[in-house]
């Protein structure tokens, strides 16, 4: 089963100059895959949110379409990648880390076992506190109905959530990207009003709402 289109996504926002940064580590649903607008992405529209607070907080996108927190495939892994894309980045004090499982668990066969996916990322997690980085987790998004879901990689993504949203994971903050984005009558799917059609990825609805469910007071 393939993985998603492999396109690099690093853009910065206009906000990069200012010495404080958030930087987004995600797959294609940050990177703005899918999107019917040019341009639009949860970073730039976070960006937007924050400079219409005042909050002077500058937001790097290093979203990378078809990303994987395990595996090499489009591009380096989100494991292999953090110290470079996080942690050399000048002035970060954030990190969003959003979705890369999903293209593990689509496109890695054998999938990834849950216990997998816990250690990756909490050795992201991990890496970011002993720089002083505060790691904002989000929750996996629905994809039931996308060419890659099957049954048994639901479980792993609800059990992933679980993990995610408890006590216990070392996360600074939760976005609970699964909760804004899913079909409240079918949870296992997109709410169909921010499916960009492949029930994968959201349409531009989709990447505001998730960027509007990020508490910006994260951020003060």
């Amino acid at each position: 089963m393939p993985a998603q289109p492999s396109t690099m996504a690093s853009a910065r926002s206009s906000c990069r100059a200012r010495s404080i940064s958030a930087l987004i580590c995600a797959e294609a649903l940050e990177a703005g895959s899918s999107s019917a607008s040019t341009g639009t992405s949860q970073a730039r529209t976070l960006a937007q949110r924050l400079a219409s607070q005042g909050i002077r907080v500058g937001v790097l996108n290093e979203g990378i379409s078809g990303n994987r927190l395990l595996q090499a495939g489009a591009g380096a892994s989100a494991e292999s990648r953090f110290e470079r894309d996080v942690v050399q980045q000048p002035g970060v004090r954030w990190v969003i880390f959003a979705d890369d499982p999903i293209n593990d668990l689509g496109s890695t066969r054998p999938p990834p076992t849950l216990p997998a996916l816990v250690e990756g990322t909490e050795q992201l997690i991990t890496a970011a506190h002993k720089n002083h980085i505060r790691f904002l987790c989000s929750t996996l998004t629905p994809f039931e109905g996308a060419d890659y879901w099957t049954p048994a990689e639901e479980v792993t993504r609800e059990r992933f959530n679980d993990f995610i949203r408890g006590k216990s994971s070392g996360c600074d903050a939760v976005i609970d990207q699964d909760e804004i984005t899913h079909d409240s009558a079918h949870p296992t799917r997109f709410l169909p009003a921010y499916d960009s059609g492949d029930h994968l990825h959201p349409n531009d609805a989709g990447h505001h709402a998730m960027a509007d469910g990020i508490d910006l007071s994260l951020f003060r």
